[in-house]
């Protein structure tokens, strides 16, 4: 059974490749653990346009080396338990889609806030248990490759075949902060979608707009980017991040580069129906055909009418004899042919 290829989100949010490309804003750490900032980095960033909003859970002594710089970032942006509830709580009121990336810790406290997607880390892609776990809960799952070589990521897919959850989304991402654009390999997205046979997202650690605009041009159609009210700041994720301005340029370009791609279905513009019709030309006879005498291509000519003539009927219609006498300039019809 392959991964489900329309994921539902909410009543209005949808993930498919026929769905307007779904972006994520990733606040992460950049709250530097104080609750207030986190409410205006959610709010903000739903204000720039983000269909949701991601935070990161990770309790410091459970994942890190004790006084490692990992383990001191982490410790620092530490949000406590009632903190979480009430982003959860603020989020939903404002209609907010609010989600995490976390721990065995922490998924014990989301998993009760009815948190509508999970997200695994590169670094969590090789944990069978946690995946367990959430596969259980069958909701959306976003997985990122970063850390992992693609012999491992090949095998995760097979591992993911296998699973009763089916709402799985791939997500392409260089685990390497910050990452040079020419780093940014979005040419895999192709690979990972004829592999996994499923939807591609793509998780970005470049600086700037340009990549995720280029991923979703690729056919990624979730989009991951860190999100910050100050990318001056230092330390954390500040450097990787858009600021409110950005974010909101890179969600309008990324709309933008939709639009202009359209889908494959030819002329199907209902707008461009009308305007086309007006300007198709309608086949005429530019010689008399006798009674009997067989129609050719040379016989053909065309006139702007505004009225639509089909080719796959003309084509029919080629070899067939005139029913009667057909004068110079008689429009050519299937009733006029036997």
């Amino acid at each position: 059974m392959s991964f489900k290829k329309f994921i539902k989100i909410t009543n209005n949010q949808y993930i498919s490749n026929n769905h307007q490309t779904f972006i994520i804003a990733e606040v992460g750490i950049n709250h530097e653990g104080k609750y207030e900032n986190c409410i205006k980095l959610i709010n903000n960033a739903n204000k720039a346009g983000a269909n949701a909003v991601k935070i990161q859970l990770a309790r410091a002594e459970n994942n890190y080396k004790e006084n490692s710089k990992s383990y001191k970032i982490y410790k620092r942006s530490e949000l406590s338990e009632n903190e979480i509830y009430k982003l959860f709580k603020f989020s939903r009121k404002k209609n907010i889609i609010l989600f995490a990336t976390c721990d065995k810790y922490y998924l014990n406290i989301v998993r009760k806030l009815n948190q509508k997607i999970f997200k695994i880390s590169s670094s969590q892609a090789q944990d069978l248990n946690i995946i367990n776990k959430i596969n259980n809960l069958n909701k959306p799952m976003l997985i990122s490759t970063g850390m992992n070589k693609s012999d491992d990521i090949l095998e995760l897919i097979k591992y993911l075949k296998k699973l009763r959850n089916k709402k799985v989304i791939l997500m392409h991402c260089i685990s390497k902060y910050p990452l040079k654009n020419s780093e940014a390999n979005l040419e895999i997205i192709e690979f990972y979608k004829k592999k996994f046979n499923g939807i591609i997202g793509y998780s970005d650690h470049t600086i700037g707009i340009e990549a995720p605009i280029f991923a979703a041009i690729k056919g990624a159609k979730v989009i991951e980017k860190h999100f910050t009210l100050n990318n001056k700041r230092k330390g954390f994720d500040h450097k990787i991040s858009l600021n409110f301005k950005e974010f909101k340029e890179m969600v309008f370009k990324i709309k933008e580069a939709e639009a202009f791609l359209g889908n494959i279905k030819i002329n199907d513009a209902k707008k461009s129906r009308k305007e086309i019709a007006s300007l198709k030309r309608t086949y005429f006879l530019n010689k008399t055909l006798k009674k009997g005498k067989k129609l050719k291509i040379d016989d053909i000519t065309t006139k702007r009418i505004g009225k639509n003539s089909s080719l796959k009927k003309l084509l029919k219609l080629i070899g067939k004899k005139a029913a009667k006498e057909l004068v110079n300039g008689t429009e050519i019809s299937e009733n006029k042919f036997i």
